[in-house]
């Protein structure tokens, strides 16, 4: 009988010889286990060829030769075509068989090319009733709780399925999922990803995921929680397993347990071989342009990188840039801190962003700018989120929108659960002898105080009074008005100190009783503040008040930028050359108004040399330039 109905391209599977080269399965599934012993191409042809006719065989084979089932079915399909077909016909029975098939299980018109496949390969479901058949795809969909569809897919992959008691498969079902101490709807989803788990004893599944555990060093329940992801490792040999870990770690220059850490998360890392690891780091180095062992990092925290192909990377960071309004280095730079968002798509990010920023009452850009600083937040659950604020909004006494002003600073606190935030002020607050409302003041201003361990602020303010001589109450106190001084290093701070006196000239002590009027002091680098107290000496000497001592000019304004005290001088400069002091306010903002009044007008400025007056007139000229376009301010060094 011709093969009427079935696609042409399936009858050129049957006719046209199929390589049964070993190289020619280079680059396909199931690589992890190949060796180089497998013998030659004529003993593995032949030995296919032998059990052609009996599927569990070749399955025996498929383990024994370390290839996957559907290579060695499409070698014995071919050995089988060989001797089945005549003048471009295949036996009635066959066909009829693959109808009677599709029907029994229901499978739709385009299965049946599939069916005949497996009815020409295999022996035993040939010559199974196909009513028993379809008894039995009914039985165990029943059995199982899946529809009769998914069932008959499933032995697609695996015809046992189709042959077996359904019986025997709930109890294989019923065992094994009691022996690994899981649920049996858990054994029945990995099962129908991999049907070859109904058929097998459940003591050998047991002890499979017993010596894994035991030979990666992990725990039984971790190695099982990795296998019910993929669930071809029930069935991978342990040393297989052991040694594709061991390449891994030593072509990545990282250690096994870094692959293990992996591969909890990402299973595929056991089964993918190390060569081909090493190969996609190879390529994402130079399309990230980072250096191997951060791109390694990054795949080893997101282990779908060592799968995604080069076209997908490439369109995912060009795409997702786009979409985000940023270049691809800034792209790459926030993913490189969160690895889950190279293999996310354009269309996956623009959803989350345009929902969650819908979500926090935000324009999508603003959205973008927290998001950048928090990776995480490109992935996060919209109703999650908004839950987040909502209660934290509640529990914290403020509006929705501070506290989502708060979380722009520091976007873990839309990350965090209220009770954490809330268990982390509460804790800080104890510790270090305040009240919750009182420091919840501070981290407002503040949000790393939310976040951050009560234990360690603590321990950053103890060390920190000791260090600098301080009680500990009175640093507190410092601390609720330059918050930095809870989580700043307690070594940092006192080398800024001790830095900061020595430059200026004064004791620690005297530099620490000037600081407690503006303790914000403590975090500048010392250098930083000695540049501020000399432009302001430099103020008061051209004021006409006399300082004997640098120490003298550490105050409030010491905080300010240098820009901001230089701004003050020219400021105070044009008004005296006026005869009269110029309006209040921020100094750059009235100087560029009062000169914009009288633009064809020039100024002269007498003043004394000093060691800010080059810092002075440089900001002076760069105002000027930007203004007027020229420079109306000059200088004469008295």
């Amino acid at each position: 009988m011709k093969l009427t109905g079935i696609n042409p391209l399936s009858y050129k599977a049957f006719t046209n010889p199929i390589k049964s080269n070993i190289k020619s399965f280079k680059g396909t599934e199931d690589k992890s286990d190949e060796k180089d012993s497998f013998g030659s191409e004529k003993s593995y042809k032949k030995a296919i060829k032998e059990k052609r006719s009996n599927g569990s065989l070749l399955r025996e084979l498929s383990h024994e030769y370390g290839i996957s089932l559907n290579q060695v079915s499409r070698i014995a399909l071919e050995e089988q075509a060989k001797e089945l077909l005549k003048d471009g016909e295949l036996p009635k029975e066959y066909y009829t068989k693959a109808q009677k098939l599709r029907e029994a299980t229901g499978l739709p018109e385009e299965y049946t090319e599939r069916l005949l496949h497996l009815v020409v390969s295999d022996h035993p479901l040939f010559v199974k009733d196909t009513e028993k058949i379809k008894q039995n795809i009914n039985d165990c969909a029943k059995k199982f709780g899946v529809s009769k569809i998914d069932f008959a897919k499933t032995g697609l992959n695996y015809t046992s399925v189709f042959i077996e008691k359904p019986e025997t498969l709930e109890n294989n079902v019923e065992n094994s999922a009691k022996l690994l101490g899981i649920s049996k709807e858990e054994f029945i989803k990995a099962a129908m990803l991999y049907p070859a788990l109904f058929c097998s004893a459940p003591e050998t599944l047991n002890e499979k995921i017993t010596e894994m555990a035991s030979c990666l060093d992990i725990p039984k329940e971790a190695m099982l929680k990795t296998a019910l992801r993929v669930p071809s490792i029930f069935v991978r040999k342990t040393e297989s397993i052991k040694e594709n870990i061991e390449n891994s770690a030593k072509l990545l220059g990282v250690s096994k347990d870094a692959i293990i850490k992996a591969a909890l998360k990402n299973a595929g890392m056991l089964t993918v071989p190390a060569e081909t690891k090493k190969a996609n780091i190879d390529r994402n180095t130079l399309i990230l342009g980072l250096a191997p062992k951060k791109v390694a990092a990054i795949s080893l925290a997101n282990p779908a990188m060592f799968y995604i192909t080069e076209e997908t990377l490439r369109n995912n960071i060009e795409k997702n840039s786009e979409i985000l309004g940023i270049t691809q280095e800034a792209f790459i730079k926030a993913a490189a801190k969160t690895p889950n968002l190279f293999s996310l798509t354009s269309e996956t990010i623009n959803q989350k962003v345009e929902e969650n920023a819908k979500i926090l009452g935000l324009k999508k850009e603003d959205y973008i700018k927290i998001a950048l600083k928090n990776g995480r937040l490109f992935l996060y659950n919209a109703e999650t989120l908004k839950n987040n604020v909502e209660k934290s909004a509640e529990e914290f006494s403020m509006s929705e929108e501070a506290f989502i002003k708060a979380a722009s600073k520091h976007p873990n606190l839309l990350l965090q659960s209220t009770e954490t935030l809330s268990r982390n002020l509460e804790g800080t607050a104890q510790l270090v002898g305040i009240s919750k409302q009182e420091l919840l003041k501070t981290a407002i201003i503040a949000p790393t105080l939310f976040v951050m361990s009560p234990e360690t602020i603590n321990q950053n303010v103890e060390d920190s009074s000791e260090l600098l001589g301080l009680d500990k109450n009175e640093y507190v106190r410092m601390a609720l008005k330059a918050p930095n001084l809870f989580y700043q290093l307690p070594e940092v701070l006192n080398a800024n100190v001790e830095g900061a006196a020595d430059l200026i000239c004064a004791s620690k002590e005297e530099m620490i009783e000037k600081l407690k009027i503006s303790p914000s002091l403590m975090v500048y680098k010392p250098e930083s503040v000695y540049e501020r107290v000399l432009i302001q000496d430099y103020y008061k000497q051209l004021k006409g008040v006399s300082t004997d001592r640098l120490i003298d000019s550490v105050n409030n304004y010491t905080t300010y930028s240098t820009d901001y005290l230089y701004g003050m001088i020219l400021k105070y400069l044009i008004g005296s050359s006026n005869g009269k002091l110029l309006p209040a306010g921020n100094p750059k903002n009235v100087v560029t108004k009062y000169i914009k009044e009288a633009p064809e007008k020039n100024y002269v400025f007498k003043i004394p040399s000093h060691e800010v007056t080059g810092g002075l007139v440089k900001y002076s000229q760069q105002l000027s330039q930007d203004v007027l376009g020229r420079q109306a301010f000059e200088f004469i060094y008295e």
